[in-house]
């Protein structure tokens, strides 16, 4: 299908696999991987608490308290990393099922603990931005400082670099190009196959990645409001699956 670019845009793919997806060749014969997602986001929202500008205002409902802390969002992020992770890591222990634990990595530079706790019991800790915010307004420069704080954050912490990103929407046009080009710097990952939505080559660099996308019925949860919240973490109720950039090994579930 041919595909047409205009000045200042980037190349869309509207076509896909057309109905004929590559068989990815499960283990067992397997019809669907279901990939557990756990988002660790706690200390890296936006805080007056912890000296920010503004807080967050997005949680089970969005409301914004301007001009002061708001103890009402800072405890509902605190029970994540205080009760709510705990009690999940339980429940995947139970079960033997792996994790991937989508970190922001000012949360993992606060609380390494969790994050060393995590891959010690064998979940994967991949990256979530440097905080739990969108790209959309960064330049291509801070953008790519957040990406490679982010990446040495986790690695300082877990010994491991991470091969999996997903950035908090919406993301910039550069975003892509630059989580190519700082996975692509390292020496131990490998493409991925094309199992994913949608396979992708670098424009810049030919480097494939895989993009895989989220949607609110796996990775959010509807509230009594009937909007959106974001991806689900331990704070929410349950666990979703992912959108994510990952260049490297496939999930394990």
């Amino acid at each position: 299908m041919p595909q047409i670019r205009q000045a200042g845009t980037r190349m869309r793919d509207l076509l896909g696999y057309a109905g004929s997806p590559p068989d990815p060749h499960w283990p067992g014969g397997a019809r669907v991987a279901v990939s557990i997602v756990v988002n660790f986001e706690e200390g890296a929202e936006f805080s007056m608490s912890d000296g920010d500008p503004e807080n967050e205002a997005v949680y089970e409902i969005e409301q914004r308290l301007a001009g002061r802390p708001d103890p009402a969002i800072d405890s509902h992020f605190e029970y994540g990393s205080r009760a709510g992770w705990w009690r999940i890591k339980e429940v995947l222990g139970q079960h033997g099922a792996p994790a991937t634990v989508s970190s922001s990595g000012r949360a993992v530079e606060r609380l390494p603990l969790l994050a060393q706790y995590a891959v010690r019991r064998g979940h994967e800790v991949s990256a979530h931005g440097w905080r739990w915010e969108a790209h959309n307004d960064l330049d291509e420069a801070e953008e790519r400082d957040r990406i490679a704080r982010t990446v040495a954050a986790i690695k300082a912490v877990t010994g491991t670099r991470p091969v999996g990103w997903h950035t908090r929407s919406p993301g910039s046009v550069n975003t892509r190009r630059l989580l190519v080009e700082e996975v692509a710097s390292s020496t131990t990952a490998t493409p991925t196959t094309t199992t994913c939505h949608i396979s992708c080559k670098s424009e810049t660099s030919g480097t494939s990645y895989c993009h895989m996308p989220s949607t609110p019925t796996t990775c959010s949860s509807s509230t009594p409001t009937g909007s959106v919240a974001p991806p689900i973490s331990p704070r929410m109720r349950s666990m979703p699956s992912t959108g994510c950039i990952a260049r490297g090994r496939m999930p394990r579930r």
